[in-house]
């Protein structure tokens, strides 16, 4: 399989065409389209520190969930993209793609929290769900802390029990008035921002933020396992750049 033919193997599954108008994504970085691939690099952010190990051990191609480039580029001056290039390293980015296709990122966080009734919202990457019977507000922040293995969690309680919850993985506070809106009693997102936290309470929504890495990691092991499928192999390279103290 070359690159443009696993990129095609990939787009089939989280389809372009799902992709927000404000995102950049798809295949990124093909220095050779011809190279055969063999060995895939999963990540959720091209960090300096991956593209070195992707380098150091022979990836052909570093599959991730943000893209590498979100922004148009006046010149190519960043070392980590001269590095992918010069070591003939493709990259492809799956993001708001994978946000709203089904099974994706936001699906899999509800089916973490065992949520029933799944419904779309937030121009489809958000989740909205029951649990089967409500829960005590700080009992709900505790569990939900475990599952995404996070350091901390920042939370505003407006009420004390959680039953009707709204998630959007990543950045997603600007959708706590639709959540609202949607009869929800609990809105879960990556960022959401202090003042957002502090009107969500005066709103009367309990809101947690549980970081933006915590919420997104399991992408890329999901999108490790959709290439698996297809007999390649493909490895996890998880780092959180953002340290807490």
């Amino acid at each position: 399989m070359t690159v443009p033919e696993l990129y095609k193997y990939i787009d089939n599954r989280i389809p372009s065409s799902l992709s927000l108008d404000r995102d950049n994504d798809g295949l990124m970085c093909c220095p050779d389209p011809g190279r055969a691939v063999k060995n895939i690099l999963c990540v959720l952010d091209i960090t300096p520190d991956a593209v070195d190990y992707a380098a150091g051990h022979n990836f052909d191609v570093i599959v991730s969930h943000h893209p590498l480039i979100f922004k148009p580029l006046s010149a190519i001056l960043s070392p980590k993209l001269i590095k992918l290039i010069k070591n003939d390293i493709a990259v492809m980015s799956f993001h708001t793609r994978f946000d709203i296709v089904n099974g994706g990122i936001n699906d899999f966080i509800a089916s973490m929290l065992n949520l029933c009734n799944i419904e779309t919202f937030a121009e489809g990457a958000g989740r909205i769900g029951t649990l089967e019977e409500p829960v005590l507000f700080d009992s709900f922040g505790a569990h939900l802390k475990n599952i995404l293995a996070a350091d901390r969690i920042s939370a505003v309680c407006a009420r004390q029990t959680v039953h009707k919850i709204a998630v959007v993985t990543g950045s997603g506070g600007e959708f706590i008035p639709e959540a609202i809106s949607r009869g929800s009693d609990t809105f879960i997102s990556g960022e959401c921002g202090y003042h957002r936290l502090l009107d969500a309470k005066e709103a009367g929504i309990n809101t947690f933020e549980a970081g933006h890495f915590f919420t997104e990691r399991y992408a890329a092991v999901q999108i490790r396992d959709i290439i698996i499928e297809a007999g390649i192999t493909a490895e996890v390279f998880e780092q959180n750049e953002i340290l807490l103290f």
